[in-house]
């Protein structure tokens, strides 16, 4: 099967883990944003425990200037930083799969 190189690309892990991470960030805050319940009580709380645990521990931070009032800053804290942390993470698992192909 022939993948168009836009996509192969996309499909390498340090492209991959944070495009994931970017879409399940969006999905929750929006979900939450939709929703009338709080946020560990409604639709979102499955991708909020996902990102909390996976991100740990830029979300402990973030979650707490969050909780400080500052929503903005910990939801951009979050967001970039998480990516920025999976943009790595992905990088790492793409090189540990290539040294074992080789």
């Amino acid at each position: 099967m022939h993948v168009p190189l836009g996509y192969k690309k996309l499909l390498h892990s340090r492209w991959f883990a944070p495009t994931l991470h970017i879409l399940l960030f969006a999905i929750t805050w929006l979900t939450d944003l939709a929703q009338s319940q709080p946020l560990l009580d409604g639709p979102a709380r499955l991708g909020f425990a996902v990102l909390f645990i996976c991100d740990f521990p830029i979300s402990l931070v973030a979650f707490s200037a969050m909780w400080d009032g500052k929503l903005a800053f910990g939801l951009l804290l979050w967001g970039v930083l998480g990516s920025v942390w999976w943009y790595f993470l992905g990088l790492w698992i793409q090189k540990r799969r290539a040294s074992i192909a080789h």
